[in-house]
């Protein structure tokens, strides 16, 4: 009879899966030999007992634990120890595993003896057991079985991360406990294929359930509170560390070096950490902002991301464009050194413009000083990006130095060469004018070392006008009329220039005096005396060489 049949089946599917039960971890002859041995035969025995008769006529299920499977057996190619007798053990039953659900291998053992059950039926079970469902009751059964398939193709395609949420999960295992309640209303009807079938779907439903808390939960356990290191990550950021302004200063480049490789490394860290929680953590978008109470959500993962991506990008930016400016700063610090090796302290010209001239060797000593300070900033900043100019650079800084010290050796000399101007006239009558005017109150002219004639007397004329507009007509045509008063003034004078040896402190120096005497001349102009009409400082001189 086909009751009979049927009911054989269950008990013979019964007894198989009492005897695959009854193999357990504790039962192999060697223990696990590592963490991944042991949860590979977790997932193994858990598997063995949900396969029966039914379920491997099931292509959904078989399919959905093959993927399962997968997972086991990326856990057991991880361990270490494949050579260990647990490993191999696992590994047997895997394959074993794997075959049975290819149907390579029959479901109960062909070559057993003969096992003789006795089964009692009473009476009221056999009434049971021979009732035969109505058609409502079989379409209600392959629409449950349909209904089951499609929750679990679902549940298999929104993947793991939807387990995080404690909400959808609630709503998982109600809708679990709804097929439940459906399936037991058909216990009187156990045997049927349709009602195997539905139940092989359950379980197949309730095996991806539990597959997904138990990874969910492992996976959590690695990232710990994920709300927590997110609002810890967005509170500690900060920003990269601005540039130094130019003219850059070794010590400067050397403290921004420092603290862009420490942003850079945190930024690297943290953009790990973000990938790590974005890979597994469960973050829909909600409305709202962090701001406003609301907990992150994939937007606000990808904007920390943004950040520290932004940041990385700024150091690099920040380290190109010093890395620019240095490069064009060394060029041209290369022409500095340049000029100043190619100066001759014998040279007149070079004396007062670049040695001995008032406040020339102090420009020039600073503008090599600043120099020298880029090129040793340069090579600083070389050394901490492992720049391929490092070389090139490191030959101008040594050359620099060497070009200041020949700057100085060059100062000594030119200040050793340096002389009064030559006389060009001994007037006795000039000097007495010249001794006598620089000696006035108002000039307020100190000491005078030596007085010498360098330009001789000569005698001039100029004439200057100014015109003072006091009204302006226009005409009709266009034209403009300006009526004023021009006034013009004629000059007169005999001048002579005389350089003077003073001291300027602890030292001595040439001045230039341009003495006028004027005859003629606007109504301002003093007439008829001796004036100081111009006056500078030139170069430095030695005491011992004012009299040479």
């Amino acid at each position: 009879m086909p009751f009979v049949s049927s009911f054989r089946g269950v008990i013979c599917a019964a007894l198989f899966s009492i005897f695959v039960g009854s193999f357990s971890i504790d039962s192999f002859a060697a223990a696990p030999a590592d963490s991944q041995i042991k949860s590979a035969l977790v997932d193994i025995e858990k598997f063995e007992a949900q396969i029966t008769p039914a379920f491997v006529q099931n292509s959904a299920s078989v399919r959905r634990t093959r993927n399962l499977l997968k997972l086991t057996r990326q856990r057991l190619d991880a361990s270490p120890n494949k050579s260990d007798a647990s490993w191999l053990e696992a590994d047997q039953r895997f394959n074993a595993l794997i075959a049975r659900l290819d149907g390579q291998v029959p479901q109960t053992p062909t070559a057993a003896p003969e096992v003789s059950i006795s089964v009692q039926v009473s009476k009221s079970q056999a009434n049971v057991a021979q009732s035969q469902m109505i058609s409502q009751q079989r379409v209600r059964i392959q629409k449950l079985k349909r209904d089951i398939e499609s929750a679990t193709e679902t549940m298999d395609k929104e993947g793991v991360t939807v387990f995080q949420d404690a909400a959808h999960v609630q709503a998982m295992d109600q809708r679990v406990a709804r097929f439940r309640d459906a399936l037991a209303k058909y216990r009187e009807f156990a045997g049927d294929p349709d009602v195997e079938a539905a139940r092989s779907a359950l379980q197949a439903h309730e095996s991806l359930l539990a597959f997904g808390k138990d990874h969910t939960a492992k996976q959590m356990a690695g990232l710990g509170d994920v709300q927590a290191r997110l609002r810890a990550i967005d509170e500690s950021k900060r920003r990269a560390p601005e540039p130094p302004s130019f003219p850059y200063e070794r010590e400067a480049i050397a403290a921004w070096g420092a603290q862009a490789a420490e942003f850079r490394q945190e930024a690297t860290a943290q953009l790990g950490v973000l990938q790590q929680i974005g890979a597994v953590a469960y973050l829909p978008n909600n409305p709202g902002t962090v701001g406003q109470g609301a907990s992150y959500d994939k937007n606000d993962l990808n904007r920390l991301q943004r950040w520290f991506l932004g940041g990385i990008e700024k150091v690099e930016q920040d380290a190109a464009q010093i890395g620019a400016n240095f490069d064009v700063q060394m060029g041209q610090i290369l022409d500095t050194i340049a000029h100043f090796e190619a100066l001759d302290p014998a040279d007149p010209s070079d004396q007062v413009n670049a040695f001995l001239g008032q406040g020339v060797a102090k420009e020039n000593w600073g503008r090599m000083s600043r120099d020298l300070r880029i090129a040793s900033a340069a090579v600083e900043f070389d050394q901490l990006l492992e720049r391929p100019q490092l070389q090139e650079h490191l030959q101008i800084l040594q050359r620099m130095t060497a070009t200041m010290e020949g700057f100085k050796a060059k100062h000594g000399e030119a200040l050793s060469l340096s002389r009064m101007p030559e006389s060009v006239s001994r007037d006795g009558r000039l000097l007495e004018i010249a001794h006598e005017v620089l000696s006035r109150p108002k000039y307020d002219i100190g000491e005078i070392r030596r007085v010498v004639i360098n330009a001789e007397l000569r005698s001039l004329e100029k004439e200057t006008s100014e015109t003072l507009y006091d009204d302006v007509e226009f005409s009709l045509n266009g034209d403009i009329t300006l009526t004023g008063t021009k006034t013009t003034y004629f000059y007169e004078w005999e001048e002579f220039q005389v350089a003077t040896a003073e001291p300027v402190e602890d030292r001595f120096f040439v001045f230039y005096n341009t003495l006028r005497h004027f005859t003629k001349g606007a109504p301002t102009t003093p007439t008829n005396r001796w004036i100081v009409a111009k006056r500078f400082q030139g170069s430095e001189i030695l005491k011992e060489n004012i009299d040479r």
